[in-house]
C-alpha cells in the first residue's frame, strides 16, 4: 500500500514537472518574442527623436537665412529710397534752373550741370525700377523661408507627438518583459498574461 502511494506521488511530481517545463518553455518564448518587439520600438523611438532634432536644426537654418533676407530687403530699400532722393533732387534742379535766367559768363557752366543732372534724371529712370523689383523680390523670398520654416518646425512637432507615443509603447513593452520574467520566477500564469497584454498594449500606442 506504501509503494502505491509512494508511485502515485511520484507521478504527481513528474507532471508537475512536466507542467512547470512546458511553461517554462512557453514564457520563454514570450520572452524572447517580446525583447524582440522591443528592439523595434527602441529603433523607430530613437529614429523619431533623431528626425525631431534634424526638423528643429533645418527650422533654424532656413530662419537664419529668412532673416538673412529681410536685411538684405531693408538695405536694398533704403538704398532705393536714397536714390530716388537724389532723382527727384536732380529733377528739382533742373526744374529750377530752367527758370532762373543764366549768370553773365557761365552759360558753359550751366550748360554743363543740367547735362549732368538730365543724365542722373535718366539713369535713376532705369535703375530704380530695377532696385524696386529686386527689393519686392527679396522681399517675397523672405516670406516663403519664413513659411518653410514654420511647415518645418510644424513637421517637427509631429513627429515629436509621435515620439511621445514611441516612448510610452517602448514603457509597456518593457513593461511586458519584466512581467514575463517574474512568470519564469512565480511560475504564475497571470504572470505571463499580464506581460504579453502590456506588450500588446505597448505596441497598439506604438502603431496610433
Amino acid at each position: 500500500m506504501s509503494e502505491l502511494h509512494e508511485h502515485l506521488e511520484n507521478a504527481e511530481h513528474a507532471q508537475h514537472a512536466a507542467h512547470s517545463s512546458l511553461f517554462d518553455r512557453k514564457v520563454a518564448v514570450t520572452i524572447a518574442i517580446i525583447a524582440a518587439a522591443l528592439a523595434g520600438v527602441s529603433i523607430l523611438g530613437h529614429r523619431a527623436h533623431n528626425e525631431v532634432l534634424s526638423l528643429q536644426s533645418e527650422a533654424n537654418r532656413i530662419r537664419t537665412e529668412a532673416a538673412a533676407a529681410r536685411v538684405e530687403t531693408s538695405n536694398q530699400f533704403a538704398w532705393y529710397q536714397a536714390k530716388r532722393q537724389r532723382q527727384a533732387q536732380s529733377e528739382a534742379f533742373l526744374s529750377l534752373s530752367s527758370t532762373m535766367p543764366p549768370a553773365a559768363g557761365k552759360e558753359s557752366v550751366r550748360q554743363a550741370a543740367e547735362a549732368r543732372w538730365a543724365k542722373d534724371v535718366a539713369k535713376y529712370e532705369k535703375e530704380l525700377p530695377e532696385m524696386e523689383a529686386k527689393g519686392h523680390e527679396l522681399e517675397r523670398q523672405a516670406r516663403q523661408l519664413d513659411e518653410q520654416a514654420e511647415g518645418k518646425m510644424h513637421e517637427a512637432h509631429f513627429v515629436h507627438r509621435r515620439a511621445d507615443r514611441l516612448d510610452v509603447g517602448n514603457l509597456a513593452v518593457q513593461l511586458g518583459l519584466v512581467l514575463g520574467s517574474i512568470a519564469v520566477l512565480t511560475k504564475r500564469r497571470a504572470f505571463w498574461l499580464s506581460g504579453i497584454a502590456a506588450c500588446l498594449i505597448g505596441l497598439a500606442v506604438t502603431g496610433s
